[in-house]
């Protein structure tokens, strides 16, 4: 069998060198390929609206997964961490590691597709999208501590359901060590209980722990999020 494999690059970049400018660059590919068998085509695109320094062009990490999760979403437990919870997606830990620079941000995303959380429950798709709001507590920590700098990190959405991506927020970096920094989720808060569909609105509402259902053999409420993050190796973060 003969394969025939036509590819078009095409790349594009361009960069303004001073300290602070947005650099934007895009790569696109286009590969078509062709048996007597199949016909397959793809095409992909990545773009980066980073800002620039010190003459870096690699975009910021784009590459975490989505997490889902299930309430109450209180202040306290770890709902995700990079030290165990990227087994099996490629990631080093070293893209962790920095000496100046640690940014991260995040954005929210409904969980409609009725996969299990994070913490094992059955998301209900009919309750999906009963907030608009999301506030994540995000913990940068030294390999070997358990407390560090926390992070404030909140989105909304819009009247289409759209979400924006949140502030960004740029840690003071421990100095004194070489080992990768660790990344966790130790709060996660929305406006579920503000919007009416679980009964009065409490006084002064805007964000609230997450509705529970307690009985496990039901769905139950989920949300995701997603982050992005960039250090000395990248381009930071937009905002």
């Amino acid at each position: 069998m003969k394969t025939k494999i036509k590819i078009i690059l095409l790349s594009t970049f361009i960069m303004h060198t001073s300290c602070g400018q947005r650099v934007s660059y895009t790569t696109s590919t286009n590969s078509t390929s062709t048996s007597t068998s199949t016909t397959s085509t793809s095409t992909s695109s990545t773009s980066c609206d980073g800002i620039a320094r010190n003459g870096l062009t690699k975009c910021y990490y784009k590459n975490l997964p989505e997490v889902a999760i299930n309430g109450p979403g209180t202040l306290g437990p770890i709902y995700w961490s990079s030290a165990t919870d990227l087994n099996g997606y490629g990631i080093s830990p070293q893209q962790f590691s920095t000496d100046a620079t640690f940014s991260v941000r995040m954005i929210p995303s409904y969980i409609i597709d009725k996969r299990s959380s994070k913490q094992g429950r059955s998301c209900s798709p009919f309750t999906a999208k009963n907030f608009t709001k999301m506030r994540l507590k995000v913990m940068l920590r030294k390999s070997g501590q358990s407390l560090g700098e926390t992070a404030t990190l909140i989105s909304t959405a819009d009247s289409s359901g759209n979400w924006n991506y949140s502030n960004t927020y740029r840690y003071t970096v421990p100095a004194g060590t070489t080992d990768p920094f660790i990344l966790e989720v130790v709060g996660a808060e929305t406006d579920h209980r503000c919007t009416g569909k679980y009964g009065s609105i409490p006084s002064g509402c805007t964000y609230m722990d997450i509705p529970l259902v307690t009985n496990t053999s039901y769905p139950t409420e989920c949300v995701g999020f997603t982050l992005q993050m960039a250090t000395d190796e990248t381009l930071d973060l937009p905002n």
